[in-house]
This record gives C-alpha cells, sequence and structure tokens, in this order.
C-alpha cells in the first residue's frame, strides 16, 4: 500500500470517527431536549386540565349543580365560559378568576349571592356576558367591575329598585335581563 492511500484511508477513517462523534452529539443533545420539553408540557399540563369536579368541552367550563360554596381551584387558564350555576356560593375569592384572561362569559345563575356581590377579574379580561339570575340580590349591585359587558342577567332575584348609578360604567351595555323581579 503506497503512502497516498494509507494517507487516504487514514483520512477516511478520521472522517468517519468524526462523522460518528457528530451524530452522536446531535443525537445526545436531541434527546435531552426532548427531554427538557417533555418535562416542560408536563409540568404545563397541569394548568390546562379541567378539574376533576368540573366537565370541560373545548373552551368552556361547567361546574354547575355541584354544590359547590366557592369556586373550584385550578381554573384552566384558556377559560372563556364558566358555568357555576345551581351550587351555593355566596361570594367569590378575589383572586380566584384573576388568571382567566380569556374569560368571555359567566354564569352565577341560582347560587346564594346577595347584595354584597362582588367579583374580581384580570385587567386584561374580556367579559361580555355575566348571568347572576336566581340569587338573593335586593339591587343591582355596583357593575363597575365589568365595564366591558354587553349582556346583563339579574332575572328573577327580589330586585325592587334600579340605581342608576350601578350601571353607568356599563357603557356598551347591549341586553339587560331584569325580569322576574319585584
Amino acid at each position: 500500500m503506497s503512502n497516498s492511500e494509507q494517507v487516504f484511508l487514514i483520512h477516511r477513517l478520521v472522517w468517519k470517527y468524526k462523522w460518528t462523534v457528530v451524530m452522536l452529539s446531535v443525537i445526545l443533545v436531541t434527546s435531552s431536549n426532548f427531554t427538557n420539553a417533555d418535562r416542560i408540557s408536563y409540568d404545563s399540563t397541569k394548568d390546562n386540565e379541567c378539574p376533576v369536579e368540573c366537565a370541560c368541552l373545548g373552551n368552556v367550563v361547567d361546574c354547575s349543580s355541584l354544590q359547590l360554596i366557592g369556586a373550584p381551584s385550578g381554573l384552566p387558564p384558556w377559560t372563556e365560559i364558566l358555568e357555576l350555576k345551581e351550587n351555593n356560593i355566596a361570594s367569590l375569592e378575589p383572586d380566584v378568576l384573576l388568571h382567566l384572561t380569556k374569560l368571555k362569559e359567566l354564569d352565577l345563575s341560582a347560587n346564594k349571592f346577595g347584595d354584597n356581590f362582588s367579583i374580581t377579574l384580570p385587567v386584561a379580561a374580556h367579559l361580555q356576558g355575566l348571568k347572576v339570575n336566581k340569587n338573593q340580590l335586593t339591587e343591582v349591585p355596583d357593575m363597575s367591575f365589568v365595564k366591558d359587558i354587553t349582556h346583563l342577567a339579574l332575572a328573577h332575584n327580589s330586585i325592587s329598585d334600579i340605581n342608576g348609578t350601578a350601571l353607568l360604567t356599563l357603557q356598551r351595555l347591549q341586553n339587560l335581563d331584569i325580569s322576574g323581579n319585584k
């Protein structure tokens, strides 16, 4: 074997070795990235899970008729429609809805909300519909916390007087249902 053939074979061997090292490095880096990605997606799925006691379909979280005394913890951040109707809720913890920046509709009908009714929403929320039908309201609550709302339902409470200033901040309100009150 001549010198040039030996050099060629050595060169070829080195090239194969380098290629093997490069490929192994790529495989190791890629597999560790997949492992990290799996870990990240696994951890973030906790935020995407439906609360055990509720039913979820698409962007709707339905926690109706469960005899709840408060909103369940761990409501998914993708929630656009939240059904909490037909429970025993008299008030909501101030921070329970703060992470629901995509919330568009909230149904609190048939609970035990009274005249101290208030909810705390995230600044970025775009709540369009609020239903507080069949509760224990005797007056229209201050609605300054839902300025962008377009549909408000307060039907079948015990409201006998409407304070005009309670609705003053609702400049986008298109539909107000106060039927079935005193």
